[in-house]
């Protein structure tokens, strides 16, 4: 595990931030876990972040902009549209947990949040 990689990643955010629904120039893949396939896709940010443990394909690069960022995953929503907090742990959350746990208020003994180690 590279913690330093991880922490650079927790600041970065999906390129939506900048692109909005105008298309840019940049790499993208497939996520076929949340069916952003053909024309749909993510950034790189979102496919390490959001997609993490899923079916995650290189598509190319291309101008584009991002599905998951603005918001066409179905049930799920983007984590990155900000940095993240860098929690020294890379293990990935059960599909949909990530998300449900996101929206929780963050406490400071975490108290109201799962355990996701056990």
């Amino acid at each position: 595990e590279d913690s330093s990689s991880e922490r650079v990643l927790a600041s970065k955010v999906c390129t939506f931030t900048s692109s909005g629904s105008n298309f840019m120039e940049q790499h993208w893949y497939f996520c076929y876990t949340c069916d952003l396939t053909v024309s749909k896709g993510c950034c790189s940010v979102c496919a390490k972040v959001c997609h993490r443990g899923h079916r995650v394909v290189y598509s190319r690069s291309s101008r584009f902009f991002c599905d998951c960022g603005a918001g066409g995953v179905r049930g799920s929503t983007c984590q990155c549209l900000k940095p993240r907090k860098f929690t020294g742990s890379s293990a990935a959350p059960a599909r949909g947990a990530s998300n449900f746990q996101a929206l929780l208020p963050f406490t400071e003994d975490g108290d109201q949040l799962p355990d996701s180690d056990s």
